[in-house]
């Protein structure tokens, strides 16, 4: 439960600027100032959802050296498997 309330906190608090400009109630350098708070808001959000799998990449390449021939639970396997589809 707690993997889909996060996200929904994360767009609540992405879109939270953009509602008085919706609503027409913000209007001029107000208004171009929190567009621009909500595109660095989204900026961060991906930097930071491309910066997180590598972290844990990483972590998991560090132990994986003693298996060095093994391609289980890698891409390789998964993309082994989806050519074996087509």
């Amino acid at each position: 439960m707690e993997l889909l309330i996060i996200p929904a906190i994360a767009l609540a608090l992405l879109i939270a600027p953009l509602v008085g400009v919706l609503r027409g109630k913000v209007e001029g350098a107000r208004a171009r100032s929190r567009i621009v708070a909500n595109l660095c808001i989204f900026a961060g959000m991906c930097v930071i959802g491309i910066a997180i799998p590598i972290a844990t990449a990483l972590a998991a390449d560090e132990g994986a050296t003693a298996a060095v021939g093994s391609i289980v639970g890698t891409t390789a396997q998964g993309l082994g498997f989806i050519a074996a589809g087509l």
